[in-house]
């Protein structure tokens, strides 16, 4: 869903108010109303500078607004924690319950992590759940939203010869790593053992 101008801006400026805190909503699209709007929630976590809670009633008053889209929270900064644009763990966890897209307010900016299948397990499927598929899920899940522009490709790249690694991973940004760095990163990560010389 694209988030409209001033829905967002309604949401962060909302979400600076509660600050230390965590602030939480919803967003949902009316049954008489076809914008989405936010509902804010009162965030009732014992700890709301660390975590955010929405009270179940919240979730009820929601659903009879209309259904909802977005569950919205916030990671400020504060004298503990450092904000960051990434969903936590137990934000993932309680995504999957949900089923659910998050939006999730950092450093006066406001981002849609949609929801994401679990990495492992998936069923190949050409240009829908396949490798580059799979490789901006990742990303998602780390917070970086990778424009998928660039990363396109014909139906049957597999029959023309095509690296599609080589050749579009470095117009979405991408650089190759000296075997240096690589090795820097852990066996666990490269395949690549520590002694092995840079090439």
């Amino acid at each position: 869903m694209k988030i409209p101008d001033e829905l967002k801006q309604e949401i962060i400026e909302y979400c600076k108010t509660a600050e230390p805190n965590e602030a939480c909503g919803f967003v949902v699209l009316g049954y008489q109303n076809s914008e989405p709007q936010f509902l804010p929630s009162e965030n009732v976590a014992g700890d709301p500078e660390h975590f955010f809670e929405i009270a179940p009633d919240d979730f009820i008053r929601a659903e009879q607004q209309g259904e909802i889209v977005a569950v919205v929270h916030s990671h400020p900064h504060s004298a503990t924690s450092r904000g960051e644009m990434r969903l936590s763990v137990a934000d993932r966890q309680m995504q999957d319950l949900l089923q659910l897209d998050f939006w999730l307010v950092c450093n006066g900016d406001l981002q849609d992590f949609p929801v994401i299948r679990p990495l492992v397990g998936r069923e190949f499927v050409n240009q829908s759940q396949d490798c580059r598929v799979l490789c901006l899920d990742a990303y998602m899940l780390a917070g970086l939203d990778i424009d998928q522009s660039a990363l396109r490709y014909a139906f049957n790249w597999f029959e023309q010869g095509e690296n599609l690694y080589e050749q579009r991973l470095r117009k979405a940004g991408f650089e190759p790593l000296p075997t240096v760095e690589l090795t820097e990163l852990g066996p666990q990560v490269t395949g690549l053992e520590q002694n092995q010389e840079s090439s």
